[in-house]
């Protein structure tokens, strides 16, 4: 048995022996004699596994995929609670006469909730985002052939669905800044960058067409700004809405669009955005966003005293890393380079939570939380010596654990660096970063070339090749 099967079955034991019944009270679902199904259940019931050991897979009987993957889409994508929309009939006995399996699950998924910046289900397009990103990043490491055709037909069918949903209202869809209402717009329309990604993978026209109408859209309810950007008119400070790492991915999208037109306005509308972020929001320590994590002219507030702690998220410090590197690799202009060495240095590394510091007012507000320091701050404060004291997204977990954004995103930065160190153009190959160790490439003429490097930078400036 793998270690799956004992978990699976301790739990199960575990449940029968000290989990609660629902004998007497009045239940759904139906044995085929039409009397009650009771079920016996416990609460919060939490798996771990070392993935490095083992991926976690029952062997005690066989696994429909198919079934289960089905089965998730109905959730999470069509955010259903009804049988009549389910391909298998794992829970008809559930179901009522109408289909429904009452307020679960899809249901739950669909239910929108009243936030500061509007109305929201649990799942939007900005978390889809992500999923789809992930998978593309895996496509570039993945050795698997036929596990990789899997992983494509996944995207598509997960972008399929967004297509038949998010479009022209006269066409009974959703317009995508309206899709969340979250950030005006820019969380849902920074989907843009994976679907570009999926077209270029897949050279489906209906991708394509999906990407352009996104950035037809302009990023927002309220501005189009991409044509801001392009024209020049304004800051990214200065525009109706500025948060900034969702900003910055709805311009790495416009890149990606760039690459797959050729259209040279979209081209310059990124050069213009980014160069006027390094002028107005750029910090000393490589971050952006003095406020909340917005773009605020942060090159004049960070010397302002009375701001109190200055914030410069950590999820806005790896996506600004991310940017800089795309625009190296699009200008081959070494300013960005400048730039990305800078956060690594200072923002990035200062995230790094290696002093275990647990910040005292998440003691004081959850005592009954399980408290333990996570591997990224969300924030890197200008005041040396310091951490923030505040964890961005902050979550409570079913294992009374936390976590926040900002600490699943600080690990991208770990795969950034290595590939920004040294860069591959039809001229030549640029090294960016002294960072000791060796890395073979080709060369234009497809020789290989191996660089050795001995340094200590930035302890020092020595630096041998």
């Amino acid at each position: 048995m793998s270690y799956a099967d004992h978990i699976f079955i301790n739990m199960c034991k575990d449940i029968i022996e000290n989990g609660t019944s629902t004998e007497g009270e009045k239940v759904r679902p139906k044995w085929e004699d039409g009397t009650s199904a009771y079920t016996i259940k416990q609460f919060g019931v939490v798996n771990r596994y070392d993935l490095s050991k083992e991926f976690p897979a029952l062997t005690l009987r066989r696994t429909a995929i198919k079934s289960c993957t089905d089965e998730m889409l109905w959730i999470w994508q069509q955010k259903s609670n009804n049988i009549n929309d389910l391909h298998s009939h794992v829970w008809d006995e559930w179901a009522d006469e109408t289909g429904s399996i009452g307020k679960a699950y899809g249901y739950q998924m669909g239910v929108k909730h009243q936030y500061k910046e509007g109305m929201m289900d649990q799942v939007d397009l900005w978390g889809r985002k992500y999923v789809l990103l992930g998978m593309q990043y895996y496509l570039e490491i993945c050795q698997d052939e036929e596990f990789k055709e899997t992983i494509v037909k996944s995207m598509c069918h997960q972008v399929d669905y967004l297509i038949s949903k998010i479009g022209d209202p006269k066409d009974g869809k959703i317009l995508i800044t309206r899709a969340t209402r979250h950030w005006r717009g820019l969380n849902s329309a920074s989907i843009l960058e994976p679907i570009v990604r999926l077209y270029r993978l897949t050279k489906e026209k209906k991708y394509f067409d999906f990407a352009s109408y996104i950035v037809a859209c302009g990023g927002t309810d309220v501005v189009n700004i991409f044509e801001l950007a392009y024209q020049k008119q304004l800051y990214p400070y200065q525009y109706p809405v500025t948060k900034a790492y969702e900003m910055m991915s709805c311009f790495e999208g416009l890149l990606e669009y760039y690459r797959e037109t050729g259209i040279e306005k979209y081209k310059q509308a990124v050069i213009n955005f980014a160069d006027m972020v390094l002028e107005s929001d750029f910090t000393i320590i490589g971050s952006c966003g003095c406020t909340h994590e917005l773009f605020d002219h942060s090159t004049v507030r960070q010397a302002n005293t009375t701001n109190g702690v200055i914030m410069q998220e950590t999820c806005v410090t790896v996506t600004l890393m991310k940017f800089l590197y795309q625009l190296t690799l699009l200008t081959g202009d070494s300013r960005y380079v400048d730039a990305f060495e800078i956060s690594m240095y200072n923002a990035y590394l200062g995230s790094i939570n290696t002093e275990k510091v647990v910040e005292p007012s998440l003691l004081r507000e959850h005592p009954d939380w399980s408290i333990e320091p996570l591997p990224f701050d969300s924030y890197s404060p200008l005041t040396a010596g310091t951490r923030g004291n505040g964890i961005g997204g902050l979550k409570r977990m079913s294992d009374n654990h936390y976590y926040g954004c900002c600490a699943c995103i600080g690990a991208a930065g770990l795969g950034l660096i290595p590939k920004m160190a040294l860069l591959q153009f039809p001229a030549g190959v640029m090294l960016n970063l002294f960072l000791p160790g060796s890395i073979t490439t080709l060369t234009p003429k497809r020789q290989e070339l191996t660089i050795h490097m001995e340094t200590a930078y930035p302890a020092d400036e020595i630096f041998k090749a």
